[in-house]
C-alpha cells in the first residue's frame, strides 16, 4: 500500500480500505510481464477487506488466472469496525493506527502544503481522521460515505473467485457484522474462538 513500505509516498493520496484500482494496477503489472498458470489473491486485516472488495465488485472482469483468495481478520464493515477500535478497551490499539497515519499525512507538509494540516490535533479517532482526510483527498462526502462503498460486505454475495474467510471471535478489531453466513458458495468460512487480530 502507499505509503507502508518505509518510504514517504510521493503523492498526496495515499491508500484507503477499497482503493482497487492500485491493487488493479499491481496484477495487470505482474501478469502482464510474467507467465503463470495460476495466481492467488492473500490479504491481511485492511488488505483483506481490500482482496475481497476487489474480486467482488467487478467479478466477471477478474483474470482468470486468480483462482482463489483468502482474507484474514477482514474488516467486512468498516464503520462497524471504526466504532469498535473507539471503544476503551481497544483505545491503545486505535491511538497507534492514529499516530502512525498523521504522521504519514503531516509528512506530505512541505511538498503539499494546502491542506489544512494543522486540524491534526483534534483527531482521536478513526472516524475523526477519515473525515478529515481520507473522505475529502478521495472525493467522499464523509467518512461514513467511505465507509459505505468501501466495505467489502457489500460485495461478498457478488464474488465468484474460490474464497475463504478466517476470522477470529475475540478479535478486538471486528464487530459482531464481520461474522456472516455468507450464502455465496463461493466463499468459505472459518470463524475460530480465539487468535484475535492476525493471530496476536
Amino acid at each position: 500500500m502507499r505509503g507502508c513500505s518505509g518510504e514517504n509516498n510521493l503523492t498526496f493520496k495515499s491508500y484507503h480500505s477499497g482503493k482497487t484500482d492500485d491493487i488493479d494496477f499491481v496484477i495487470n503489472y505482474f501478469l502482464s510481464n510474467k507467465s503463470y498458470e495460476s495466481a492467488s489473491l492473500v490479504g491481511y486485516s485492511l488488505g483483506a477487506n481490500l482482496v475481497l472488495k476487489y474480486i467482488g465488485e467487478k467479478p466477471c472482469e477478474i483474470n482468470p488466472i486468480i483462482k482463489k483468495c483468502v482474507a484474514i481478520s477482514a474488516p467486512l464493515d468498516l464503520l462497524a469496525c471504526s466504532n469498535q477500535l473507539n471503544k476503551n478497551e481497544n483505545k491503545f490499539y486505535q491511538n497507534r493506527f492514529l499516530k502512525s497515519l498523521i504522521n504519514k499525512v503531516l509528512a506530505k507538509k512541505n511538498k503539499f502544503p494546502n491542506f489544512d494540516y494543522k486540524n491534526h490535533k483534534y483527531i482521536k479517532s478513526l472516524l475523526q481522521f477519515d473525515n478529515w482526510f481520507t473522505a475529502p483527498t478521495f472525493g467522499y462526502e464523509s467518512a461514513e460515505d467511505y465507509y459505505k462503498k468501501n466495505s467489502a460486505i457489500h460485495f461478498m454475495e457478488s464474488i465468484k473467485t474460490e474464497t475463504l474467510l478466517i476470522s477470529s471471535k475475540d478479535d478486538p478489531f471486528l464487530d459482531k457484522n464481520c461474522f456472516y453466513d455468507f450464502s455465496n458458495k463461493a466463499i468459505s468460512v472459518i470463524y475460530t474462538e480465539n487468535g484475535g487480530h492476525v493471530g496476536f
